[in-house]
């Protein structure tokens, strides 16, 4: 059977991050040193090629499609842009340091969340409700490879929501540049909203030789939790 495949690219360094600025929905551009860097990721690195190319609509996603994917279009996804911190964009956790609301946000503490802005379910919920559509678009179209070049919390929170191995939503943290590819089976999607944590992005060289250990052990622990069904029980 038919099986998809997503890539999830974490854009490059922003402006606005390297001044350790809360941007979320902020549109920072790409910093020169963050331009840079993906330029050398491009050319010393293997980036998969797909059927179709997304990216969030925001300037510093654009800009890493284009400079990852020279002259590749790609389609612009609403509604993944990072979690809207609403107050504190533009800010930086300095800056915050006499904010009650903040102090609780960072603990974690129930209730909390960025004046203006949005809890974490909240933003959860965004992503995942356009991640799905973009899921149920593919199998429709039989479009069964793809970029998607977002940002780092919007990763995060798809692995964390969808991911298998399971893992926390702190576990999926990527440097800018690179991310993972999710393999989708259509059955196992059906029934239980799933995706293989497939490899980590981009190819290296050494990765061809060697393929994460982590990884192959998920593998086998998602083999054996999700078995494959029998032919006599197809279609039940």
């Amino acid at each position: 059977m038919t099986s998809y495949l997503i890539h999830l690219i974490r854009h490059g360094v922003s402006e606005g991050a390297e001044k350790g600025q809360y941007i979320g929905v902020t549109d920072s551009p790409l910093s020169e040193n963050g331009r840079n860097q993906l330029k050398a990721l491009a050319s010393s690195a293997q980036y998969p090629k797909a059927d179709a190319y997304f990216c969030s609509a925001n300037q510093r996603c654009r800009e890493s499609l284009e400079l990852l994917y020279p002259g590749t279009t790609g389609t612009y996804l609403r509604g993944l842009e990072g979690c809207n911190f609403g107050e504190w964009e533009g800010k930086t956790a300095e800056a915050l340091q006499g904010d009650e609301t903040y102090q609780k946000w960072m603990r974690g503490e129930e209730g909390a969340v960025p004046p203006g802005g949005e809890g974490n379910m909240t933003f959860m919920h965004r992503v995942c409700e356009v991640f799905e559509k973009l899921v149920d678009s593919m199998m429709r179209s039989h479009t069964e490879n793809v970029v998607l070049v977002t940002q780092g919390d919007v990763i995060m929170a798809l692995c964390a929501a969808y991911g298998l191995p399971r893992a926390g939503l702190y576990e999926w943290m990527c440097e800018p540049g690179h991310g993972y590819t999710l393999q989708i089976a259509p059955s196992l999607w059906m029934r239980s909203m799933v995706a293989e944590v497939f490899c980590t992005l981009p190819h290296f060289e050494k990765d061809e030789e060697q393929e994460d250990e982590a990884l192959q052990a998920a593998r086998q622990a998602l083999h054996i939790a999700f078995p494959a069904k029998k032919p006599e029980e197809q279609g039940q």
